[in-house]
């Protein structure tokens, strides 16, 4: 189950500085010792530190920096070593861009992915994840302000696993987006749309018509 994005997911941070940065990855089921020791056996992947994966803000940086100076290329390890893995949160990571998700967000066994309070995602950005995710079965998009119907439905065909969807509070969305869900979506068993104004509850009825597995969850 992922964080609240108003109450986030806090497990024991160690006395390491990195800590303190973006949040502490956390990681199960290895055989191998030491973080980078996890390599194609890490699975669970909560919180991503910049200062463990400076790859995911490198495009950000360079197009900030001048331009006149050498782009440096990032040193240390690289997100894109964990090809195994299937839970990844990045809930609140607010300065991850449309460039830098579609450089490292390539995981085809990904099952769960969280990209909650990214404020600048748009559809270029989440249609490159639903690209290099294909097999996402748990999504959290809560409180992406920027995404539209549209951006939605770019990125929908490419998920035809997902059982549970978490839109709430994305506030351009529409009943347009619950007939994209309603003809795409098929296996979808839960689907947030919670403080989304522009879907009412008329709507989330004829979308449970439709699909009548789903429970819709946050309305009164």
């Amino acid at each position: 189950m992922w964080p609240s994005p108003t109450g986030p997911y806090r497990p024991s941070a160690p006395t390491s500085p990195t800590s303190q940065s973006c949040a502490w990855a956390h990681a199960k089921r290895s055989k191998t010792g030491g973080f980078w020791g996890y390599g194609n056996h890490l699975r669970n992947l909560h919180w991503v530190p910049r200062g463990f994966f400076p790859q995911l803000y490198s495009e950000q940086e360079h197009q900030a920096s001048d331009p006149e100076e050498p782009f440096l290329k990032p040193q240390g390890p690289s997100l894109l070593m964990l090809q195994a893995l299937q839970e990844l949160d990045l809930t609140a990571c607010s300065k991850l861009t449309d460039a830098s998700l579609a450089k490292v967000l390539q995981f085809p066994q990904l099952r769960q992915l969280s990209l909650s309070l990214l404020p600048a995602l748009t559809d270029n950005g989440l249609v490159a994840v639903a690209r290099g995710c294909p097999s996402l079965e748990h999504l959290s998009l809560s409180h992406c302000s920027c995404l539209s119907d549209d951006d939605w439905a770019q990125a929908a065909g490419s998920w035809l696993r997902l059982q549970h969807l978490n839109l709430s509070s994305c506030s351009q969305l529409t009943e347009q987006t619950l007939d994209t869900n309603s003809q795409v979506c098929k296996q979808l068993q839960v689907l947030d749309v919670a403080m989304c104004p522009g879907i009412n509850v008329v709507a989330v009825r004829h979308f449970q018509a439709q699909l009548p597995q789903v429970t819709c969850e946050g309305l009164t």
